[in-house]
């Protein structure tokens, strides 16, 4: 459909479509799309909707389509995204190229400090944006920052407890914190939470996560200090993407090799299934919580 809209010039058309469309849907039917009829698609449509397409293309193909951009768009696209799929984008790029891009982006620090991590840790897929609360506050306050910060959070599902050092304290689930009415502090919510470090390897986070049925959990550095958190989506996502590295490694391995190598793709095969099937949930939680969010921000007022 894109394509066809394309070629006609149904700009118009066009528009109206692709904000029909989920940007994973989109990003699907580009791949039908030559690079020029890419690039015009790019140009078309807002940076917002834009960077959520390269986001959801595999991190090389959407490298190459942020080079044929010009340099304020790839900028604009880049800090449209959310702070791990820009990373992802990144890393696909040359060094001379991130030098030049990441000193003018919005979040340089944190991308910088994500970009330092192996392909394998936990440390490189984790996203800083989160919404962190401390033990002290009344649960009045600490909805109001719930609220204040959602926008620009990865989730609101699970919101993190820390110290006055930033040391990992607990969870605070958004249930309990709506559930909750004053004096009730944040201290009284808290519950422990199992925490990975930023070099643990990324397969056991995606198989932890996926046995226990989460779809999020935190990360820490030195002193238990919180620096991140890992979604299920992009734990899979990596985990799934190391199946694809180990069919490539078949090619150049002996037979005696071969079979091994086949039974270790072919598992994580599977994860690829996976990835698929638990985007759906995820995608109709995360338009639920906006919901509830529409709602809970007037309720909270009357706490």
């Amino acid at each position: 459909m894109l394509k066809k809209l394309l070629l006609n010039k149904h700009n118009k058309t066009l528009l109206n479509a692709v904000n029909q469309m989920h940007p994973f849907d989109i990003a699907s039917e580009s791949k039908q799309l030559s690079r020029e009829e890419f690039d015009e698609l790019m140009h078309l449509i807002n940076d917002e909707l834009a960077a959520d397409v390269l986001s959801y293309l595999d991190p090389e193909d959407a490298a190459k389509h942020l080079e044929a951009q010009s340099f304020s768009k790839q900028v604009s696209l880049l800090d449209a995204m959310e702070i791990d799929d820009a990373v992802d984008i990144l890393s696909e790029l040359d060094d001379d190229q991130q030098e030049t891009l990441i000193p003018i982006l919005e979040k340089t620090d944190q991308l910088e400090h994500l970009l330092d991590y192996e392909d394998d840790e936990a440390g490189a897929y984790m996203t800083t944006e989160m919404i962190v609360l401390s033990p002290n506050m009344g649960v009045k306050a600490a909805t109001k920052k719930m609220i204040a910060e959602a926008p620009n959070a990865e989730t609101i599902r699970t919101l993190y407890v820390v110290d006055d050092d930033g040391v990992l304290v607990g969870q605070v689930s958004l249930k309990q914190l709506i559930a909750a009415k004053p004096p009730t502090t944040i201290a009284d919510l808290t519950k422990e939470v199992r925490a990975f470090n930023v070099k643990d390897s990324i397969e056991d986070i995606a198989l932890y996560l996926k046995d226990y049925s989460h779809f999020v959990t935190p990360v820490v550095g030195d002193g238990g200090v919180l620096v991140g958190m890992i979604t299920l989506d992009d734990a899979i996502e990596a985990y799934a993407l190391e199946a694809s590295e180990d069919y490539t490694k078949l090619a150049a391995t002996s037979k005696s090799d071969e079979t091994s190598l086949f039974k270790a793709a072919g598992y994580r095969f599977v994860w690829l299934l996976i990835l698929a099937v638990v985007n759906i949930p995820l995608i109709l939680i995360t338009g639920l919580f906006e919901e509830v969010l529409a709602s809970f921000a007037i309720l909270v007022m009357f706490q």
